[in-house]
């Protein structure tokens, strides 16, 4: 898998700077084009227009310019740069641009000029539910990624997750982490016991000798279902990680405070219905409290759980 077309929403404020930076080193080893967007609020220019007594024309050719600057210093020389500057609803025209783009990344930032000190921002959480093509959530707090954080779950969404870690591995030369989260087998397992009314019998079961061979049944299967990718992936680096915590979303987390800028990629629900079924509980969690960047992959929309 190689990026091809990358589609970038910017709204001109330092998030959204470091999103641009961020598409131009992935684009820079494949000649990706990028198409730079910003969306001017509907509103917004009305009441320049209006209130203001100012020609919308002018409006848009500022914003052009600013666009063309920002790109300019940006991304690499000799990349495709196409910029878009629209009037519209940002939350309802971006992922539809970038899907008229034929874009296979969208990016932005983790948040923006709206809710500025939110760690995930309003618009940054509605293109992950929105979009179709895969999200990258870049955290203007964050270094460049120094690594890459797979995490599975065994799904399909696995699967594409470990295709985009090898795209961008292949990108950045960086080493892929593959991880997996179960609860903690003796509290989990004590939990059902006591919840089933067998508590005086877990003691007995759940000796250390068991408990150990509940993890290494896990560490195997993560290895299993990772070795081609591994394979796939020399010379760069891939290691494997189970995080024990009932909290799937703490348990990656955690994981992920422990390098040095860290990249989580991850799949989504891609559902209709409530808004964490949209992009899954653990996504939610995650992206709130991410210490980097994050890529977030659709599952295929047949996926129930």
């Amino acid at each position: 898998m190689e990026y091809q077309r990358i589609a970038v929403a910017i709204d001109f404020s330092e998030p959204s700077r470091q999103a641009l930076r961020g598409a131009g080193r992935i684009a820079q080893r494949s000649g990706a084009q990028i198409l730079a967007i910003h969306v001017a609020e509907e509103d917004a220019v009305q009441l320049f227009a209006k209130e203001l007594h100012g020609n919308p024309k002018i409006l848009q050719t500022a914003l052009e310019r600013q666009l063309g600057e920002w790109t300019a210093q940006a991304i690499p020389a000799g990349l495709p740069v196409e910029l878009r500057v629209h009037t519209g609803s940002p939350s309802r025209d971006v992922t539809r641009l970038a899907q008229g783009f034929a874009a296979d990344l969208l990016v932005t930032g983790t948040r923006g000029n709206t809710h500025p000190n939110r760690r995930l921002g309003t618009l940054a959480g509605i293109l992950v539910r929105q979009a179709e093509t895969p999200v990258l959530l870049v955290n203007p707090s964050a270094n460049p990624p120094q690594t890459i954080v797979a995490c599975v779950d065994y799904s399909a969404a696995s699967e594409l997750v470990m295709e985009h870690a090898l795209a961008i591995a292949e990108s950045e030369d960086l080493e892929i982490h593959v991880i997996h989260n179960e609860p903690p087998a003796g509290d989990y397992y004590a939990h059902l016991a006591t919840a089933s009314g067998l508590e005086p019998y877990s003691v007995a079961v759940l000796d250390p000798e068991t408990l150990r061979r509940i993890d290494a049944s896990h560490l195997t299967r993560l290895r299993e279902f990772a070795a081609d990718y591994q394979e796939r992936a020399k010379p760069r680096r891939v290691q494997f990680s189970l995080t024990q915590n009932f909290s799937a979303a703490r348990g990656i987390v955690e994981f992920a405070e422990n390098l040095a800028a860290p990249l989580l990629i991850m799949g989504t629900h891609g559902r209709s219905g409530l808004r964490e079924a949209l992009i899954g509980t653990t996504a939610e969690r995650v992206l709130h409290q991410c210490p980097g960047s994050a890529l977030l992959v659709r599952a295929p929309s047949s996926i129930t759980s």
